[in-house]
């Protein structure tokens, strides 16, 4: 079967050898007051283009292109174009490309159809509230103070994959640019030294003003803010060990980048539910669509009455692999 590329990945492939050409479109978009939208803003073809005609071509954009708008007007007019052409030769209406078109309008369908029964599913009344009450721990937050111990890293002799390569390379350039010579056992050494003076009644504010290498927490006596289990700002691991802790208990040392973070809780508080309301809702819906979504897969599943047909499909490259054929 005969296989169509994306015009944009063609387009896009295209423009990544012509000459750069100056952001005459960007400059203006990231100017903090936008131009009002029937604005005239460049002309193509002999057409003139306003800044609202510009921003709705730009939603259809793939990301890659959105980033310089001046490609992505050109392209939009290049394939509306193209596509004028071939209706004008009815190449939509030939095989395969009918059929392409046809699978291509099902799945986008499909897809919104997805989002809006998530969107109007029904959630009884009453459920937000019953959620929030019955998942306390889900809600809480922690207010924290820290003590960061810093260390010089070393840099891998030898990188066998990109990622030991990117991460070798992180480490060139923390080291450069570390404040310490210490290493890293030296600091985790050092670090759990801390946390005994902290547990044993040190003042923890002091304890901050001697050690810490973090200067903004430093310059705020220790103060870390407020930890949510929902944070993404903050690794697994630091969230795991600040709510293992009750308030004015001290962590054993956290591993975290170029150096190790001792955690003295402060307060723990349930974040209110006018606050979580709204996500815990989407949870629901979510949930809602995932039970729904179940019962289509129950209702749709094939019932196999000659498994051979989908063994031959498969070995035709239709279907999978005889090794994957249905099993009766």
């Amino acid at each position: 079967m005969k296989t169509y590329l994306p015009l944009a990945a063609l387009l896009l492939a295209h423009s990544a050898s012509l000459p750069a050409q100056p952001p005459l479109i960007t400059s203006q978009l990231s100017a903090p007051a936008p131009p009002p939208a029937d604005k005239i803003v460049a002309t193509v073809d002999g057409k003139d283009i306003t800044y609202g005609d510009l921003r709705s071509m730009l939603v259809m954009a793939p990301p890659a292109v959105q980033r310089d708008p001046q490609l992505a007007l050109q392209q939009f007019f290049i394939m509306r174009y193209l596509a004028s052409e071939g209706d004008k030769l009815k190449l939509a209406e030939q095989s395969p490309l009918k059929e392409e078109i046809e699978f291509q309008r099902i799945n986008i369908v499909a897809g919104a159809m997805l989002n809006f029964q998530r969107e109007t599913s029904a959630v009884a009344p009453g459920a937000v509230e019953a959620y929030y009450k019955a998942n306390p721990e889900k809600y809480e937050q922690a207010k924290i103070k820290v003590i960061f111990v810093s260390f010089k890293p070393t840099v891998a002799g030898s990188a066998s994959s990109t990622d030991d390569l990117a991460r070798a390379a992180q480490d060139a350039l923390a080291q450069a640019h570390s404040a310490t010579d210490r290493s890293e056992s030296q600091a985790k050494t050092l670090a759990g030294e801390i946390v005994t003076k902290a547990r044993a009644g040190g003042e923890f504010l002091a304890l901050v003003q001697q050690y810490s290498d973090d200067p903004t927490s430093k310059a705020a006596q220790g103060d870390f803010g407020v930890i949510k289990h929902d944070a993404t700002s903050y690794s697994e691991d630091l969230k795991k060990a600040v709510f293992a802790l009750q308030a004015g208990e001290v962590s054993d040392p956290v591993r975290q980048g170029t150096g190790f973070y001792i955690i003295r809780v402060e307060e723990k508080s349930p974040q209110t539910l006018e606050e979580v309301g709204p996500d815990i809702l989407q949870n629901l819906r979510q949930q809602n669509l995932s039970d729904w979504f179940t019962a289509l897969n129950k209702r749709f599943k094939p019932e196999i009455k000659d498994p051979a047909a989908f063994v031959q499909s498969g070995a035709a490259g239709g279907l999978g692999s005889p090794a994957t054929a249905p099993k009766q």
